[in-house]
């Protein structure tokens, strides 16, 4: 299965370079692929994110990379997340970014 991962971090213990290692050391949160691609619009437009670094800002999800999606920017991708919680792991994907909100922890996402 193609699948995106979802992992949560305080701010100061993201590293500049960011690797898909960390998905191994942290609790993460898993979305197959299809979820997205075929809702590509609300996961790519509608809440600022950062691609790859902090350093560049941008919208939406990055599909074939890494997204960091700010604390502050959380409330954005969860009403996105919200339209399709018909499946289940779209809604564990939104308690766990709810999760990090109310714990002050920005959510780092893992394209494929």
């Amino acid at each position: 299965m193609i699948k995106h991962e979802f992992i949560a971090l305080k701010r100061d213990q993201i590293p500049y370079e960011i690797t898909f290692e960390l998905t191994r050391h942290h609790e993460c949160v898993v979305l197959p692929d299809e979820i997205i691609l075929h809702n590509m619009n609300d996961f790519s437009l509608g809440f600022t994110s950062h691609w790859n670094t902090q350093d560049n800002k941008n919208e939406g999800l990055n599909y074939y990379g890494i997204t960091i999606i700010n604390n502050e920017e959380l409330d954005q991708f969860i009403e996105a997340l919200r339209k399709h919680k018909r499946w289940k792991s779209v809604k564990e994907l939104i308690r766990f970014c709810e999760s990090a909100k109310a714990n002050s922890l920005d959510v780092i996402h893992f394209g494929i």
